[in-house]
């Protein structure tokens, strides 16, 4: 499932990520695709139901 809005690029082997689910994802960006994150590929935390949904309360409105 895909939100609408920004997408953060991200070093290999990690695939590119909404912005607004790095925080459900315990992502944080370092700058030059690096990140640090509690996995060594980004993972949600919790179920994707959940991650989804607090995902989608913290999106833009009107996107």
């Amino acid at each position: 499932m895909f939100l609408p809005g920004e997408w953060t690029e991200l070093k290999a082997p990690n695939l590119p990520l909404e912005t607004v689910k790095l925080a459900s994802h315990l992502v944080r960006p370092l700058g030059g695709h690096s990140i640090r994150a509690p996995f060594h590929r980004v993972l949600p935390t919790a179920p994707l139901h959940e991650t989804f949904g607090q995902a989608w309360e913290r999106r833009s409105p009107g996107r």
